[in-house]
């Protein structure tokens, strides 16, 4: 608040005759605009009052339902691909590691000067990696240097007999293969179909189900 000074004169009488005229400074306040009223808490301003539902608003039955339903059609149309993404991955992987062996295999031929070859065994549904007793471009006899199960990726994969063209492949000390076609199928009727050109190199082509 600010002062607004203003003056008054007091007569007083004096017992030795005349009078004593005195002067008074009084102050007269008055309000300025530092002393307007507060504002109102944020929450107590008009139509914020405690009683208020502003921001405190949760979900309805309906809004609830729609997002169940939602999320049902979702997991509905997911659920078959999540499916087959699982039971084929067995299958997968199965052919992969024996392109890799086709790979393996071709390299060590060419860094032993030493004959190997991948002999499949479609009816018992595994494959066998030999190895030359000797070195050189011819082999006299063959020992078996490592055997693979297709159960050990799961029990349902096996050669497909009529898609596979051949069954002995020889990888030379000069880097060339025997080139042919090996398939792989599961219960599902997926299939892996790998191919082997005369260079060694393998590509591998998945119809999955």
């Amino acid at each position: 608040m600010m002062g607004q000074k203003y003056s008054s004169l007091t007569f007083t009488p004096w017992s030795g005759g005349g009078t004593i005229v005195s002067k008074r400074q009084s102050y007269r306040f008055m309000p300025t605009f530092f002393d307007s009223p507060s504002p109102l808490p944020l929450g107590e301003r008009k139509g914020e009052g405690k009683n208020s539902s502003l921001g405190k608003r949760g979900f309805t039955l309906i809004e609830v339902v729609i997002v169940l339903v939602l999320l049902a059609i979702v997991a509905a149309i997911a659920l078959p691909s999540f499916q087959r993404l699982v039971v084929n991955s067995p299958l997968k992987t199965a052919a992969r590691d024996l392109m890799g062996e086709i790979a393996l295999q071709k390299e060590r031929a060419i860094a032993e000067s030493r004959q190997y070859r991948l002999v499949l065994d479609v009816n018992g549904g595994s494959y066998d990696i030999q190895q030359c007793q000797n070195t050189g471009s011819t082999c006299g006899s063959w020992s078996s240097v490592l055997v693979k199960n297709l159960n050990r990726y799961a029990n349902d994969i096996s050669f497909d007999s009529g898609s596979t063209t051949v069954t002995n492949y020889v990888f030379q000390t000069r880097g060339t293969v025997t080139n042919g076609t090996i398939v792989l199928r599961n219960n599902r009727n997926s299939t892996a179909t790998i191919r082997i050109n005369i260079a060694g190199r393998t590509n591998v082509q998945f119809n999955l189900q």
